[in-house]
């Protein structure tokens, strides 16, 4: 299995969507994703892996209303990649601890 530290950015991007979506059941936009790796990655890399992924169509953004009743951009995986995100997250050992406030 490989460590978290060994995966790529973009992996570590997927695996934390999955993390969000699936296993917290919570929504997650942008500025969430980043908070959530305290530090780890930056602003700039998450972004980019980001726009990876939309080239790619592994994930997209809907308008939606959040909890605190602001419209923002929500990330979701695309139906086809979700048993792939799985398989990531489930087979990344030492996976650092989500942060969110």
């Amino acid at each position: 299995m490989p460590k978290w530290s060994e995966i790529s950015t973009d992996f570590k991007v997927l695996s934390r969507l999955y993390e969000f979506i699936y296993v917290r059941k919570e929504q997650v936009w942008f500025t969430k994703l980043v908070e959530s790796f305290g530090g780890e990655l930056s602003r700039v890399d998450v972004s980019k892996a980001q726009d990876k992924m939309d080239d790619l169509c592994i994930m997209d953004g809907k308008w939606q209303k959040t909890p605190d009743g602001r419209w923002t951009r929500c990330l979701f995986i695309e139906d086809e990649v979700v048993d792939f995100a799985k398989t990531i997250f489930e087979s990344t050992t030492e996976k650092p601890e989500l942060k969110v406030n």
